[in-house]
């Protein structure tokens, strides 16, 4: 099992170690104070020296397909068409598939149901 992470420290608390640090305060003075450990804060006085800035940066990956505007929009078809196929709503937007439609349904708590088709019953059948 891959090891347990801790949440990352919030900024307000990072600013409040590099603070500390400035008055002359010695990590484990800082570990009491502000419940971060001392490797942590002295991890976030490094990253501030060094880059000028306590801020994480950007985590590296695949940016959303979706931009929030466009995930609106598709929020929008999606409510006010309810009784439209995924593929329709697509053709309306232009710029999203019938997928990208789906997954937006499915992050928005919508679900579809299909009504079940009746058999075909020949006149045979009807007649016995």
């Amino acid at each position: 099992m891959p090891p347990c992470r801790s949440k990352e420290v919030l900024q307000l608390n990072q600013g409040r170690i590099l603070a500390l640090h400035d008055e002359g305060k010695t990590y484990r003075y800082i570990e009491e104070r502000t419940g971060v450990p001392k490797s942590t804060a002295c991890d976030i006085v490094a990253n501030y020296k060094k880059y000028g800035s306590a801020t994480p940066w950007p985590r590296p990956g695949r940016p959303p397909a979706l931009s929030p505007q466009t995930w609106r929009s598709i929020a929008r078809y999606l409510k006010l068409y309810p009784e439209k196929p995924y593929y329709a709503i697509a053709e309306l937007d232009g710029t999203v598939t019938e997928r990208q439609v789906q997954y937006t349904a499915n992050q928005m708590g919508l679900q579809r149901y299909v009504a079940r088709q009746q058999p075909y019953l020949s006149q045979k059948m009807i007649d016995a």
